[in-house]
Parts: C-alpha cells; structure tokens; sequence
C-alpha cells in the first residue's frame, strides 16, 4: 500500500485466483474506506479485459507505447482472451507473424513480459530499458559512441536549441537500484492518470554541477537538495527543462575553457499544475520565507509537478520522479542568452508540450 503527500493511496495486490477482495482503509481506528473488488483470473478475462490490460504496459517501454494500441485492436480482431495468454499462445514468433510486430528483439522482449503475467508473484517487480548494454548491477557508465542512434538523438536534442554547443561525450548511466525506484514511482503515477505517467526526456543543469555526484549515487532525492536557493522560485524540488538553453543557464557560468555537463532525465510528469512565482524577483528575503512554507515544498494538491505560465520549466518535489539517463559534457563558444523566470510569457524557450516523450 502506497500512500502519497497529497493523502490519496494506491493498494496494488496480486490475486491468486477469482473471487472478491474486500478493503478496509481505517485511520486511528475510524473506517476511512470500505469497499469489495471483484477480481477474476487470467484464464477468465474477455479479449476486452486483455486489450486493456495490454495497453497498461505502454508506460514500461517507449517501444511497448508505440505497439501496445496497436496490438489492443489486434486483440479484438484476433479474439485473444485471457485463456490463450495463460497458455502461452503469444510468444515471439506469433507477436511477429500473427500480430504484425516487425522488430524481432522487440517481439522477444514483450513476449517475455506477456509471459511474465503469468508467473504472479514470481514475475519481476520491474524492467530495465531495452537499450540498456549491462544490468545495472553494480551501477555501470556506458559511453555511448558516436554514430549510435541514442548518440544522434541526444546530440540532435541539444543542437536543435544550441546550435553552437560542441558535444564532448556522452554516458548512459545503468544502475538497476536507481531506475527500479524511478519505475515504482513511474507505475504509481500511471496508475493514477489512466496508465500515463506523462513521462518524459527533460535536461538538468544545477550550479556548475555541484549535485551530479550525489544524483548519481542516490538519485533525484530530498536528501541532496537540502538548501534553498534563488532560483527556487516555484518551490523547493528539482528543476528540469525541456529546452537545453535554460538548463544551462541552472549551470551558472564557470571557465570559458571548462567543459559543462547537463543531465538528460526521464521524468514522471504526472499531472502538472501551473504556479505563480513566490517572490518578486530581486526579493530573496521573501522567497527564503515562501520556501519554508510546508506547501511550497511538495507538490500542489492533485498534481505530481508544478511549472510557471510560461511552461518552460518542471519540478518535481518527490523522490525518484526522475531518473538521470544521460551525462552530457559539452563546450560552448559563448554564454546562452536566457531570460529566467520570464515575467511576460514571451519565452523563446522550448515548452513542455514542445518536446517529445521519447528520447
């Protein structure tokens, strides 16, 4: 049972068998909730309950979000039901010649998780990503080399906005400890939002890099973002951006000679709500005082992030709604121009709707 800051509470349970589940929710000893589920074994779902079930997976895998409509309708029109699940009939050739997957690792991949419903209890609490070279364990830092497609989409990411920005490297962090607290986090977002986290690819920049480290080692937790500063301006959390010019601005200036580095996150978006800024700007006093505040440091009621007007910013107040993918180091010839927080609406920066979910 996880409960969230805001009071709301998800109960997640695997069923041994068909029957009714009854939940009694007591605080202090008063009855809150008290409400029977029916629940219904696998052997038992229509080819409707398998088509819904298969699109919850979208949230797993980007590649899994791009099949799983897609495969839902096949469902239907094949008659898939339950039964024909459990009995193993969806393997990885039947995905790819019945079902018209055509990329055959991805066949594999989502016939195992397919076949992993399954097992119940024994089935794996999470997945790594697809692209994902070793299992994480311990954390591992994979260069990725020029020419690799995830090269090309992160460096097409930065260029797109910094034109100028030569890119140094770039490392894919693999650690199974940090992402399986980011996917619990990731699944309980989606389960409240109809299985749409509303993840997405977002750049992190802070101070010159002071944080990277302990990111790195411990995540996006409360614990390493301790004191305030000016630029909390929407509340105490981390501060993410879909447009690569801003989180660079979050860097502050060091050496011409220098490389910078950002990092490219994944994070649960979740609902987000719009806020004004706490503080005029140049009035620290008063934003010290705001960010004290118990309700600027979590996220507004019914939301999981917050961002200002302009929607070029996004935080997050909760442990591990993002997980640091990607370290960029890169060189720039010249400081970006960036106008941050923008006290007109007029930003030329990207916006959040601007960028795409996937990488």
């Amino acid at each position: 049972i996880a409960t969230d800051r805001a009071g709301g509470y998800t109960v997640t349970f695997l069923p041994r068998g068909s029957g009714e589940v009854r939940f009694t929710v007591l605080v202090r000893g008063e009855v809150l909730a008290d409400r029977a589920v029916t629940v219904r074994s696998l052997a038992s779902w229509s080819k409707e309950d398998a088509a819904e079930w298969v699109q919850t997976l979208a949230h797993i895998e980007v590649q899994i979000k791009v099949l799983a409509r897609a495969l839902a309708q096949e469902f239907i029109r094949q008659n898939v039901t339950g039964a024909k699940i459990a009995g193993g009939l969806l393997d990885r050739g039947a995905l790819h010649f019945a079902f018209g997957i055509e990329d055959m690792d991805a066949a594999e991949r989502l016939a195992g998780i397919i076949a992993d419903l399954i097992k119940g209890a024994q089935a794996p609490a999470f997945y790594i990503p697809w692209s994902w070279t070793t299992t994480g364990k311990p954390q591992k830092m994979i260069e990725v080399q020029s020419g690799e497609m995830a090269h090309t989409l992160v460096m097409e990411r930065m260029k797109s906005s910094i034109p100028s920005a030569a890119i140094v490297s770039i490392y894919r962090v693999e650690d199974e400890a940090l992402f399986s607290r980011f996917f619990e986090h990731r699944q309980s977002v989606g389960f409240s939002r109809a299985s749409n986290s509303n993840e997405r690819y977002l750049w992190y920049g802070s101070d010159q890099g002071k944080n990277y480290d302990g990111i790195l080692q411990k995540g996006f937790v409360s614990s390493i973002n301790t004191t305030p500063t000016e630029r909390q301006v929407l509340g105490r959390g981390f501060y993410f951006a879909p447009d690569p010019r801003l989180a660079d601005f979050f860097n502050g200036d060091g050496p011409a000679s220098q490389d910078k580095k950002l990092i490219l996150a994944r994070v649960a978006c979740g609902a987000v709500a719009t806020k004004d800024v706490l503080a005029q700007s140049g009035d620290i006093g008063g934003l010290r005082e705001e960010l004290e505040k118990a309700e600027n440091c979590h996220p507004p009621v019914g939301s999981h992030s917050a961002t200002s007007r302009s929607r070029t910013e996004l935080v997050i107040f909760d442990d591990h709604a993002a997980y640091p993918e990607f370290v960029v180091s890169y060189r720039l010839p010249y400081p970006c121009e960036v106008t941050w927080p923008d006290p007109f609406g007029s930003s030329t920066l990207f916006k959040l709707e601007e960028v795409r979910q996937d990488l």
